[in-house]
């Protein structure tokens, strides 16, 4: 059990879904100099999985007043991680052991309509390293890509052109050239799967060559982005598109008739790349996760099978997958907890979501500055009066600054809870927040009775009401 927990731990800590040991973990020591992000909080994350691109915090500090950072972050294999910084996303591989002095753009502050808009992108980039070398991973990821994208554009945006064999062979052999004496193991993964994407996109014909080629007897690269943009290419329509109308029958039918994952199971066994069985439950959790929301699946049966497969899975990263693809995937589904958070009140004292079990709860998403907001603040006000035994209110607030919240409580004398989302911004994007005001209301068990829920100016008095004589029945 001691060792179990020991594996939880590091597994939290730098987010890599193999099995190991604590002793496997190594110090990584990332440091540098941005004055103009003196006194503010900087983060690293990494996906938890590249199929659902779940983000997970590393590590985060606060830089000093001369703009001075230094973080270490524990990892047993090199793995991608990256920080959003304002309108940037920085990207940076790391592997154990290692120091890099990063150097970070100029700060610039993502406006309010940026972080309300579910399209926005932020400006990605590599970080640079001062302290780099010509054989270093992110220099050789960045020389590579240098060469590669270009090419992938032109396969990507000329899809009705043919390619002919003899030309994409000179490319490639032109593309591997500098790289052909490098010993690095995860460099050379990553290289060889975004070469057989552009395989892929170049022969789509050929599609079974090219599968046995790259997963046929080959380990599941879980944290290798080359490997997963491979993967996730070549079998994210495995369930309606795997060559055989037969198959594709039965798969419907395992799924939306029988919600098995044990005949599921033996219909993907019939094709002979998934005859291993890490590879045909990744290809399953792949498939789950992205019809989830296709009008061909039952959503209850899907979800169905996502419970058998996380009870039954004996593959532990690809338990850690099905848990995460869960998470995601019910997160704002009545019935379903939504996700947690810990957030500063008016009196910086962190409060939990989860502090509120055994009352009904129903949460506001505003602005202090809004005049829809306000409106409905002397609405919430007469019902927290009139039912503070039974419901807890919680606003959360998404004004850019915490003293603008402290001062408008200060003036207005409101009885319930108001939270600041300044430590976890991710927030608004987890409860799918695009404007203001938005409400969500939760039973006793911190489960979802409605997602989103209406307003007080919508009559929400009538659905509390009946959510309370329904607890006494």
């Amino acid at each position: 059990m001691i060792m179990e927990n020991n594996r939880h731990i590091c597994l939290m800590l730098f987010l890599t879904i193999f099995f190991f040991t604590p002793s496997n973990c190594q110090i990584v020591k990332i440091f540098g100099v941005a004055p103009t992000y003196a006194g503010t909080d900087i983060s690293f994350h990494a996906y938890t999985d590249y199929i659902t691109k779940t983000e997970k915090e590393l590590i985060h500090t606060k830089v000093d007043p001369n703009g001075n950072f230094e973080m270490n972050i524990k990892i047993t294999e090199p793995i991608c991680i990256f920080s959003h910084l304002g309108v940037y996303k920085g990207r940076l591989f790391i592997e154990p052991g290692k120091s890099y002095h990063i150097v970070l753009p100029d700060k610039m502050n993502k406006t309010q309509a940026d972080k309300l808009n579910p399209y926005y992108d932020e400006t990605e980039f590599q970080f640079g390293i001062l302290n780099t070398s010509g054989d270093e991973l992110n220099f050789l990821i960045r020389a590579f890509d240098d060469a590669y994208i270009p090419y992938f554009n032109k396969l990507t945006f000329n899809v009705y052109t043919k390619t002919k064999p003899e030309e994409f062979d000179n490319t490639i052999t032109e593309m591997e050239a500098p790289f052909k004496d490098i010993k690095n193991v995860f460099f050379n993964q990553y290289k060889n799967y975004k070469i057989g994407l552009l395989k892929l996109l170049a022969f789509q014909h050929k599609s079974k060559a090219i599968a046995n080629m790259y997963f046929l007897n080959k380990p599941v690269l879980y944290n290798n982005p080359g490997y997963m943009d491979l993967f996730n290419q070549m079998y994210g329509t495995y369930f309606l598109y795997s060559g055989k109308t037969n198959t594709v029958k039965n798969i419907l039918s395992d799924i939306n008739d029988s919600a098995s994952l044990r005949l599921l199971k033996l219909i993907l066994s019939e094709d002979s790349i998934l005859s291993n069985d890490t590879l045909k439950e990744f290809v399953i959790l792949k498939n789950l996760y992205d019809n989830f929301y296709s009008d061909k699946f039952s959503r209850a049966s899907l979800l169905k099978i996502l419970d058998t497969f996380i009870n039954s899975a004996t593959i532990q990263n690809n338990k850690e997958t099905a848990l995460g693809i869960r998470k995601k995937v019910t997160k704002l589904m009545i019935g379903y907890e939504p996700p947690d958070f810990e957030l500063f009140d008016k009196n910086n004292k962190l409060v939990k979501r989860s502090d509120f079990k055994g009352k009904f709860v129903y949460i506001m998403f505003c602005s202090c500055t809004s005049y829809s907001c306000m409106n409905e603040f002397e609405l919430l006000d007469k019902l927290y009066k009139s039912y503070h035994d039974s419901l807890e209110i919680i606003s959360i607030v998404a004004d850019d600054d915490m003293n603008a919240m402290q001062d408008f409580l200060t003036k207005n004398k409101y009885g319930w809870t108001f939270l600041h989302y300044g430590n976890q911004p991710d927030i608004i994007s987890d409860y799918n927040i695009r404007g203001f005001p938005v409400y969500y209301f939760l039973d006793r068990n911190g489960k979802l009775i409605s997602s989103p829920a209406v307003s007080p100016s919508e009559h929400f008095e009538m659905y509390l009401l009946k959510a309370l004589r329904e607890r006494k029945k």
